[in-house]
């Protein structure tokens, strides 16, 4: 039986509440981060959407007007934390540019700081979560969607290209040293959901594996070197790491641990969707 695809779009804000149950004790910005996801639940919040905005497909309001979108206000985070969030999930395009030289992208960097900054005031533990990256667009979430777009707009060299892939190393090692000592971050999640098996059409993981072990697009030879880069900025900090297919519960058995003890294995539920 065939591993049920996720939904291609996904609403600006999902709802979070991390498995167990809700805690509405306080936590100090102060605490070790670590804390927040070894012991009983405390995380509960949201997960909001960013991408790059495309003119030429969004036009000029539907993203809104600036490069990253859409847009939020402190009166959003406000709100959240007002309605008892302690947390908000930034999915994010990642800091470095999609094609190569890899470099930051001064844009992604400045709209990143903004949102964490507004995360703070409003007393909201964040987790930085990379969407994109070197080799790697915003199109590959819209598989079987390329009517609003043209198919040339998706990249998935990242899987396929060490350079890309070193580059995506590269970003996290950047964004460990720049975020290392503001106290509201509470993990990094190196990838947005893993989906290379998608351009396969393989939707069962031992089909995957079985071609792609060991090779350029096994994602558990990748992201230890995403860790790796991490470590060196930073050793402390939680990481986030899912699965391939869309970090799908099915394939968690499939995802090699690393010997770190401050990593947070994740899934992502979307099934039964009716």
């Amino acid at each position: 039986m065939k591993s049920v695809r996720p939904l291609k779009r996904m609403s600006a804000v999902c709802i979070l509440i991390l498995s167990g149950v809700l805690l509405f004790s306080p936590i100090t910005l102060a605490e070790d981060a670590f804390r927040l996801w070894s012991g009983e639940t405390t995380l509960r919040g949201a997960n909001i959407h960013q991408r790059r905005v495309y003119p030429e497909l969004d036009g000029a309001e539907y993203m809104g007007s600036g490069p990253i979108g859409p847009p939020f206000t402190q009166a959003d985070f406000d709100r959240l934390a007002a309605l008892g969030a302690n947390y908000v999930n930034i999915s994010h395009p990642g800091l470095f540019t999609e094609t190569p030289p890899y470099k930051p992208d001064p844009a992604a960097v400045e709209h990143l700081d903004g949102l964490i900054e507004m995360a703070k005031r409003a007393d909201l533990f964040v987790v930085i979560s990379f969407r994109t990256g070197p080799g790697r667009s915003e199109f590959t979430f819209y598989y079987g969607d390329e009517g609003w777009f043209p198919a040339s707009y998706i990249n998935n060299s990242v899987w396929d290209d060490p350079e890309a892939q070193e580059g995506w190393a590269e970003m996290w090692r950047y964004t460990a040293e720049r975020y290392r000592e503001n106290p509201v971050i509470a993990g990094y999640d190196l990838m947005v959901e893993p989906n290379i098996n998608e351009v396969y059409d393989i939707w069962e993981p031992e089909e995957f594996y079985a071609r792609f072990d060991g090779t350029t697009a096994d994602w558990n030879r990748m992201y230890p070197l995403l860790v790796s880069a991490i470590r060196e900025a930073d050793p402390a900090v939680p990481i986030l790491v899912g699965g391939m297919c869309y970090s799908a519960v099915e394939w968690l058995p499939w995802l090699e641990p690393m010997d770190d003890p401050r990593i947070v294995y994740a899934v992502h539920q979307y099934t039964p969707y009716e």
